[in-house]
């Protein structure tokens, strides 16, 4: 009886290190930026200039709901993980980076001037003490708010996709 405890334990130990060794070794690149998902969720272009194919239709899906500017981290080269929702999906680069990543953030990405003691300057340069600051519940709020409006969009783009196959189907 002792002896088959200690070779489990032994076994779940092997087992740990195993996976440990298996995640230190995962590469993973973050820092980019979707621009656009293309042709229901089969396409996706980040901002790097970089395309990737999804080829599972459940990939699909998913990738369909997400949104251009969502932070997304590329794992092993062939996965794709949106850093926003904590989604994964498998996916398959079929087009290589034409910028570097530095260069991913559009020059197109608006700043927004901040009034500071009468005076008007640019947002991201202004001293993080006289930034406005953000009252946290009504972000929350907010961030909530965007939440619901997100599952009413997923449901009726779901509504529309059934509505299209029957029409498809229809002869």
């Amino acid at each position: 009886m002792r002896l088959t405890r200690l070779f489990i334990t032994a076994c779940l130990a092997l087992a740990l290190v195993a996976a440990l060794i298996t995640t230190a070794a995962a590469e993973v690149s973050e820092g980019h930026k979707i621009k656009k998902v293309k042709q229901v969720g089969r396409i996706i272009e980040l901002q790097d200039g970089s395309v990737w194919s999804i080829q599972n239709p459940d990939d699909q899906d998913i990738a369909y709901r997400w949104l251009p500017f969502q932070d997304i981290s590329i794992l092993n080269g062939k996965e794709l993980r949106n850093d926003h929702t904590g989604e994964r999906i498998d996916a398959k680069m079929t087009q290589e980076p034409t910028r570097p990543k530095a260069a991913a953030a559009p020059s197109s990405t608006p700043t927004y001037p901040v009034k500071v003691e009468g005076k008007l300057g640019p947002g991201p340069s202004a001293p993080a003490a006289q930034r406005p600051s953000v009252d946290q519940q009504l972000l929350e709020k907010i961030l909530k708010r965007l939440d619901a409006l997100d599952a009413k969009i997923q449901v009726m783009d779901w509504r529309l996709r059934k509505m299209e196959k029957e029409n498809l189907s229809k002869p």
